[in-house]
């Protein structure tokens, strides 16, 4: 796995999106039966399987739709085939601030 935990920060509403890469290594095969997200409404989650020839890696885009300003913890969990470990999982955390209106100045 690229990261165990992703961080987010910056204003509400800007575009906040993370990438993730899990590859199983070649003695601990697994496939990804599931991904949950535990407050949904906090994080959209998409990923797909990436097939070579050689081996199978896994590619999330993790988002931040939070859309109020503060503190922002999430977890996903990733449930897995392998007979060593049945689910790896993802923290998720950061700080979202209020959104700056734009200033102008006045040219004098």
């Amino acid at each position: 796995m690229s990261s165990s935990y992703i961080s987010f920060r910056g204003p509400v509403g800007s575009k906040l999106e993370r990438k993730l890469t899990i590859t199983p290594k070649k003695d601990y095969p697994f496939t990804i039966e599931s991904v949950k997200v535990r407050k949904k409404q906090k994080l959209d989650v998409v990923w797909k399987e990436v097939k070579t020839d050689t081996s199978i890696k896994y590619e999330f885009l993790i988002k931040n739709i939070q859309e109020i300003p503060g503190s922002c913890k999430n977890t996903i969990s990733v449930n897995i085939d392998s007979k060593y470990k049945d689910q790896l999982v993802i923290q998720v955390g950061g700080y979202l601030s209020a959104q700056q209106p734009n200033k102008v100045k006045k040219i004098k």
